[in-house]
């Protein structure tokens, strides 16, 4: 399978192809070293594999819009400037540099650390508790479990391109925008994710 890296550019060269669909900003930054990684991940008790991503992009911003979907604010991004982006976005991935995920305790007992600043208000965080495989919550004013590891959030975000509000079925059973999903994605269905989540409970 290619790697992280050449799948969001493939899924960032999708939406600058599409001709309802706008690609806002797309940046990638440099691999973290391999003496950050460890450093990382002895301090969050997991092997250097969890880390993988980082290994490949030290952060990661992807930000869209469809036609006139203004769905999310996309001032307060950790991959591009204030005010370098115009308006609103339908779409934000935003995955963090491994340095300011350490920085970004979202819970008292440090160990839910953000990984994904897709939304000023929340975002995704992974729980650095020294469980084998960490698993992401999506948090605003509390966290709710997807029931995913790393790797699956990531599969989880190329398969929807950090669409607005992904996540919904996966605590609450059903699409935010179920109209949305089906005009910008008209193949992808409930199942597709929940494979995803599947394979993230089998790796625990």
């Amino acid at each position: 399978m290619p790697g992280y890296v050449n799948r969001f550019e493939a899924v960032a060269k999708s939406i600058e192809q599409a001709s309802s669909q706008s690609l806002l900003a797309f940046k990638v930054n440099k691999p973290a070293s391999s003496s950050l990684i460890r450093k990382m991940a002895a301090q969050w008790k997991v092997d250097s594999e969890i880390l993988g991503f980082w290994a490949e992009a030290d952060g990661l911003t992807l930000v869209w819009r469809h036609e006139d979907r203004e769905e999310m604010d996309a001032g307060s991004l950790f991959g591009v400037e204030f005010g370098e982006i115009e308006g609103a976005a339908t779409g934000i991935v935003d995955l963090m540099p491994l340095a300011k995920i350490a920085e970004c305790c979202e819970d008292a007992d440090e160990s839910l650390y953000r990984i994904d600043n897709h939304q000023p208000e929340g975002g995704a965080a992974a729980k650095f508790d020294g469980a084998r495989n960490p698993q992401v919550f999506y948090f605003d004013d509390e966290p709710h479990a997807l029931k995913v590891d790393i790797a699956g959030y990531l599969e989880l975000v190329l398969l929807t391109a950090g669409i607005a509000q992904w996540f919904s079925p996966l605590y609450e059973g059903s699409w935010y925008d179920k109209d949305l999903v089906k005009e910008v994605f008209p193949t992808l269905k409930l199942a597709d994710l929940k494979q995803i989540v599947k394979a993230s409970q089998e790796r625990r």
